[in-house]
């Protein structure tokens, strides 16, 4: 491929994240803090349940303060050591670790741990609630977009499910403005929102695994 160097795959310069890992000061003076680290390749994991959780958190807040970000992003923020303490709650010193996104790639790569394979109707619908088909990844990655030319917004493109050991694959297909359901040797037109690819892996109990952001 024109500009891959030795070394430089496809897939890499595709979906790499390079990620500077940053860890806070100890409690102790006397003791050394550790060195950031470098990663070349990371993948981005959080979990079914906790995004649950930040689903119905937002569901509670209303009718009362507004929470400051969506599920997905309070999530990934807690992950990236980025999201805020509770109001009145002082940060624990030496606990915290923040990670920082050095370059966006051109596909986010996310991926949903499941706490079980055989998750319930209303698991799995809550889960899909926390997904949004649009996320900015500087709302997560302080720093990033500093000095950077390019956009740091991303657009859902594709996801993989399953229910017990059977997967499948849904991608949107920008030429035919529809969002397809691939299944084994079989594909099938889902609908052109979101919203249709939801009420399908609900009722088929098919639950989100991997989730693909395309950069715009």
């Amino acid at each position: 491929a024109k500009g891959v160097t030795s070394g430089d795959s496809f897939v890499k310069r595709i979906f790499s994240m390079k990620m500077r890992l940053e860890y806070g000061q100890p409690a102790d003076p006397k003791e050394e803090p550790c060195k950031p680290v470098v990663f070349d390749q990371w993948t981005q994991y959080v979990t079914a349940s906790e995004l649950r959780d930040a689903v119905r958190e937002l569901r509670e807040a209303r009718g009362g303060p507004a929470l400051a970000a969506s599920p997905l992003v309070r999530v990934l923020r807690k992950e990236a050591g980025t999201e805020p303490p509770p109001p009145g709650q002082a940060p624990v010193p030496g606990s915290s670790r923040k990670l920082l996104l050095l370059q966006p790639p051109r596909v986010f790569s996310l991926a949903l741990g499941a706490d079980t394979a055989h998750a319930s109707k209303g698991e799995i619908s809550e889960s899909l609630d926390g997904i949004q088909e649009r996320i900015d990844l500087r709302d997560v990655y302080e720093e990033l977009g500093r000095g950077q030319a390019g956009s740091t917004t991303c657009r859902l493109a594709s996801l993989t499910a399953f229910y017990e050991s059977h997967y499948v694959c849904f991608c949107y297909s920008r030429a035919a403005g529809q969002w397809i359901h691939y299944d084994d040797d079989t594909r099938r037109v889902v609908g052109r929102d979101f919203e249709a690819v939801k009420q399908k892996c609900v009722a088929g109990r098919l639950h989100p695994q991997l989730l693909f952001y395309c950069r715009e």
